[in-house]
C-alpha cells in the first residue's frame, strides 16, 4: 500500500509534467519534461499493476495454505455432523441396537455394516444445520425431562457415540493451539478466531460426553465451531449424512 501510494504521486507528476507541453506547446524545456511525463505515467502504472498482481497471488497463496491447514479440522467436524443426524435418526428405529460398547460403533466393521441399515443421502450445509438446531431444541433441558428412562439413556448413548469418534479432532484441536500465534502472524486466522474454535469443540466434546445435561449446548457448540471453520478455510462441501469418522488401521 505505501508503494502505490508512491506510484500515484509519481503518476500525478508526470501528468504535470505532460500537461505543461499542452500549456507552453513549443518550448523546449517543456517538450523535455513532457517526455518525462509520459515515461513516468507508463512506469507509474506498469508498477500498479505489477504490485497488484503480486498482492492477489499472495492473497491466493495465502488462502490456499489456510484451506490445506485446517482441512482435517473441518473434515474432522463434518463427519461428527453426518454421525449425529445420522444416529439421532436412528432412535426411531425400535430394531436398531444401543448396547454395544460405546468404542464399537466407531470402528471400520461397524461403519460398514451401518451402512445397509439406511442409505446415506447427501444434504446441503444449511439443511443440516436446520436439523441440528432441531436436535438441540429436542435435546434442551426441558426435552430430556419428557423422555422415558430408555429414550433418556439412548440419547445419552449417541452423543457418548459421537464424542468417542472425536478423537482425530482432538489432536487437531491441540495442534491449534499451539498453532495459533503462527496462524495469527501469517495471517491465516486471528487468535479470537483459533481461541473460540477451541473454546467451541472443548464445549461439545465435554458435554457429549456427559449424562444428564442439557445438550442443546452441545450442539450449538458444535455449530459454532463448524461455521467458523468454514468461514476461515473457505470450504462449501455438503453433509453426507451416514456413519463416517476416521479409522486407525491398526485396530
Amino acid at each position: 500500500m505505501k508503494d502505490t501510494k508512491i506510484y500515484i504521486v509519481t503518476l500525478i507528476a508526470s501528468l504535470l509534467f505532460v500537461a505543461t507541453a499542452i500549456i507552453w506547446p513549443g518550448c523546449p524545456t517543456t517538450t523535455i519534461l513532457s517526455g518525462i511525463g509520459c515515461s513516468g505515467i507508463a512506469a507509474a502504472i506498469m508498477a500498479i499493476f505489477l504490485e497488484r498482481s503480486s498482492n492477489a497471488r499472495e492473497e491466493e497463496q495465502r488462502k490456499r495454505a489456510t484451506n490445506l491447514y485446517f482441512r482435517e479440522m473441518n473434515s474432522q467436524l463434518t463427519m461428527l455432523i453426518e454421525k449425529l443426524i445420522w444416529l439421532e435418526e436412528r432412535l426411531a428405529d425400535e430394531h436398531f441396537k444401543w448396547d454395544y460398547p460405546t468404542e464399537t460403533y466407531n470402528t471400520f466393521r461397524y461403519m460398514i455394516a451401518a451402512s445397509g441399515m439406511g442409505k446415506d443421502r447427501t444434504i446441503t450445509f444449511d439443511e443440516a444445520e436446520k436439523i441440528l438446531e432441531d436436535i438441540g431444541h429436542k435435546y434442551d433441558l426441558e426435552g430430556i425431562k419428557k423422555l422415558t428412562v430408555e429414550e433418556k439413556q439412548h440419547v445419552e448413548k449417541m452423543f457418548e457415540i459421537v464424542s468417542n469418534g472425536a478423537k482425530y479432532l482432538l489432536n487437531e484441536t491441540i495442534a491449534l493451539k499451539r498453532d495459533q500465534l503462527t496462524l495469527n502472524a501469517e495471517g491465516y486466522a486471528s487468535i479470537e478466531d483459533t481461541k473460540d474454535t477451541i473454546y467451541y469443540i472443548s464445549t461439545f466434546l465435554e458435554i457429549a460426553a456427559a449424562k444428564d445435561y442439557n445438550y442443546k449446548i452441545a450442539v450449538d457448540s458444535l455449530l459454532h465451531a463448524v461455521k467458523r471453520i468454514r468461514k476461515i478455510g473457505e470450504f462449501t462441501n455438503n453433509i453426507n449424512v451416514g456413519m463416517h469418522g476416521t479409522i486407525n488401521l491398526m485396530e
